[in-house]
């Protein structure tokens, strides 16, 4: 145990220091995760019996550990964790408006259901058909589900061990890695982003009762983001 904490828990602690005193210019960004607490909170308070917004909640704590694995040089991690993240946004979605579902998801221990890019590919899911139904189509600039899905699948790279996504092959394990950091950056702001606008649009109108602030700031990410206009 002392070994581990010699040697182990030592590296991380340097790596993690070295990557605070060098992110101050990624600040702004990484305080994009306050969006997933207002959207936790908002929807929480507006729907308190829907168990689905379990997820978000789960979503939130995997861009909370993304970033602790990232900060501690543990860069596959972080980009694996932010896969989870934008998987459990989208089927918070889904089980909001499949109560049924939800409570299989919920009570069964065994019950297995869909991945998100399952119900992409097979029932339409995010395709414009669908949020169509939440937000008028002309305001729909780019197709979401295409974008979710291009993302989700680089990041399942990291999961299922693609060589170009192993870490300990492409530098030394357990160091600072300033390129390897910017490329999760990079990724943070592409499943935050996404997360909001899926979040955006099947909570269009819900939105109107949003605190202004919180509705202003994402409002101007997803605005960022491009896929949806006002």
């Amino acid at each position: 145990m002392k070994e581990f904490k010699d040697i182990i828990l030592t590296k991380i602690n340097q790596i993690f220091e070295k990557t605070l005193s060098e992110s101050s210019k990624y600040e702004s960004q990484l305080l994009l995760l306050n969006t997933y607490f207002s959207w936790s909170d908002f929807l929480s308070s507006k729907f308190p019996t829907n168990e689905a917004l379990n997820l978000i909640q789960e979503a939130t704590f995997d861009l909370i550990s993304s970033q602790f694995n990232a900060f501690s040089g543990f860069y596959r991690q972080g980009m694996i964790c932010l896969r989870s993240a934008l998987e459990l946004t989208g089927l918070c979605v889904y089980y909001f408006d499949h109560s049924i579902e939800c409570k299989y998801f919920h009570n069964e221990g065994g019950y297995k259901g869909p991945l998100l890019s399952e119900l992409i590919d097979k029932d339409g899911f995010l395709a414009k058909k669908y949020y169509s139904l939440f937000i008028d189509e002309y305001k729909i600039k780019r197709e979401l589900h295409t974008e979710v899905v291009s993302t989700y699948r680089d990041l399942s790279k990291y999961v299922h061990g693609r060589l170009g996504k192993l870490q300990t092959i492409i530098n030394v394990p357990l160091n600072y890695d300033s390129r390897a950091f910017d490329e999760f950056i990079k990724k943070w702001i592409t499943i935050i982003g996404l997360g909001n606008t899926i979040m955006k649009v099947r909570f269009y109108n819900d939105m109107n009762t949003m605190d202004t602030d919180k509705k202003v700031y994402i409002n101007a990410l997803v605005k960022d983001v491009g896929i949806i206009e006002e």
